[in-house]
């Protein structure tokens, strides 16, 4: 299982899945944690990498939605990057294309929230 990383590009965190299975085992949890820090650190602008995610099952999107509303209650803007067709129609079918701002790359992303 790869391990999830930040890295600071301008005022903007991305937060880096890496390629594994976001299927709420205990080190997914990494995630929820990584995207407090950032908001304890004070940065409001955030992306979610899930460009290499191979697969996420409901706990997962659950996680993804927690890192969201986290960000929404500290009045931050958190967005996902995703390449994944499988994803996309996750994200459709659970309307969660509606709330969250998805980009298919993260300099697309960077673009898109400067």
């Amino acid at each position: 299982m790869s391990e999830i990383t930040t890295r600071y590009e301008n005022d903007i965190a991305i937060i880096d899945v890496g390629s594994r299975k976001l299927i709420g085992e205990k080190e997914d949890y990494e995630l929820w944690t990584r995207v407090e820090e950032v908001l304890d650190g004070g940065c409001r602008k955030i992306i979610l990498d899930l460009s290499g995610l191979k697969w996420s099952n409901s706990t997962g999107i659950g996680i993804m939605i927690s890192a969201w509303t986290m960000a929404q209650k500290e009045k931050a803007e958190l967005v996902v990057v995703m390449s994944s067709r499988r994803l996309e129609d996750i994200f459709k079918v659970t309307n969660l294309s509606m709330i969250m701002r998805t980009f298919e790359s993260v300099d697309e992303a960077v673009k898109g929230m400067s």
